[in-house]
């Protein structure tokens, strides 16, 4: 047998193993605290063992993929109602030194900010003095460019310096409509960034032919004003993500909600067509589906945030509801029991070259999977109580 040929067995083996262990898969003990009108689909059981993962591994060294999957958990366990995982999610913060009285720098939650995660989760206004000085120190010392815009490290291993980032961008963007919520008197300051970051990287990074964004722009010394190649699932997922957490809070009337808005549109009509028949969003999404493997990661993010648009009303093409529908009902195939995501590109994305994306599978339990299906899997929940209600709203 080829290698080739070994590696697609191998891959359709460990698929298989994870379809029957879903399958089989028994409801979790009584919860008493889990809302009546929890929805028990496949990915729903993916969710309680991803859960469970996360909360029963904590890693000797915390990263941004394990505070991701904590924030993930509590998504999970709002939309079940399941006090006890919040509970237990809190607890670990605690250990992990994330409290209201703890400043964790931006630089170490660069995709995400489990500060956040946790004041709304608690509802507890004692954490909003500690994220807003970790957010003015964000918009003060962030690295930028000429023109304002912002730049991420390269790294030791690419030659040092800084280049544009989508996965970033999202993050700060975030970042500042949550800020224009909570200081209402400086409210014009984070949103004029918004605005301005809006603007400047869909104006670099996207592709007016395909409405795709390519990763960056700088990542290769030699030409820092060539653009990544292609296009990478998952960096739209986090652009998507971003977008979706920004515009839950932006005010109604606000230039910077516009912006935003218009991009999330725009980037949802541009993926719509590329999702395969399985419910799929491949890794290279401008590319032949046959040139990558599926994405889990992207497919989550990108399914949790287009259900996420018809929730909230943002997107009002049903065919939006019916792609969510589609990749919920395929990620559960992609969880085995243990807790492993397979099928999940690693990172950091095509930033110089696409090579290490065209390949025929990836590696099994890549940490970006677990925090991504998560999101989906609580997102599914909200989803289906919205569809309840909407058949029975008068």
């Amino acid at each position: 047998m080829s290698e080739r040929s070994t590696r697609c067995f191998l891959l359709t083996f460990c698929l298989l193993i994870s379809f029957q262990n879903l399958s089989e898969a028994q409801d979790p003990p009584s919860n008493p605290n889990l809302v009546e009108s929890t929805n028990r689909t496949p990915l729903y059981h993916a969710g309680t063992i991803l859960r469970d993962r996360v909360l029963n591994t904590q890693p000797e060294r915390t990263n941004y993929r394990y505070e991701l999957a904590l924030e993930a958990v509590l998504s999970f366990a709002e939309a079940t109602n399941d006090e006890n995982a919040v509970a237990k999610v809190f607890a670990i913060a605690q250990q992990l030194q994330i409290t209201p009285e703890t400043n964790v720098s931006w630089k170490a939650q660069p995709f995400g900010c489990s500060t956040w995660a946790l004041y709304e989760a608690s509802e507890d206004d004692a954490w909003l003095p500690v994220f807003r000085k970790q957010t003015d120190d964000l918009l003060q010392n962030v690295w930028r460019g000429p023109n304002g815009e912002l730049l991420h490290p390269r790294g030791k291993t690419r030659g040092g310096g800084y280049a544009m980032l989508i996965d970033a961008m999202q993050q700060y963007v975030a970042r500042m409509a949550r800020m224009a919520t909570i200081v209402e008197s400086e409210q014009s300051k984070y949103l004029e960034e918004i605005v301005l970051q809006g603007k400047i990287h869909r104006d670099v990074l996207r592709d007016p032919t395909t409405g795709l964004w390519c990763q960056g722009r700088g990542w290769l010394k030699e030409t820092p004003e060539q653009l990544s190649p292609g296009a990478w699932s998952r960096g739209h997922g986090w652009l998507l993500q971003g977008f979706s957490q920004a515009l839950e809070v932006l005010p109604e009337d606000s230039k910077a909600r516009q912006v935003v808005l218009a991009n999330f549109r725009e980037l949802c009509a541009s993926l719509l067509p590329l999702q395969q028949p399985d419910g799929s969003w491949h890794t290279l999404l401008q590319r032949d589906p046959t040139e990558s493997p599926l994405d889990t990661s992207g497919t989550a993010m990108i399914a949790t945030a287009m259900s996420k648009g018809v929730r909230l009303g943002w997107l009002h093409d049903p065919s939006y509801e019916s792609a969510a529908q589609k990749a919920f009902a395929l990620l559960p195939n992609y969880v085995t029991k243990d807790g492993q995501v397979l099928s999940t590109s690693p990172g950091p994305g095509p930033l110089q070259s696409e090579e290490d994306y065209l390949v025929e599978a990836f590696p099994p339990d890549n940490d970006h999977g677990i925090f991504a299906v998560l999101f989906a899997a609580a997102e599914q929940q909200r989803l289906l109580q919205y569809i309840t209600t909407r058949k029975t709203a008068p």
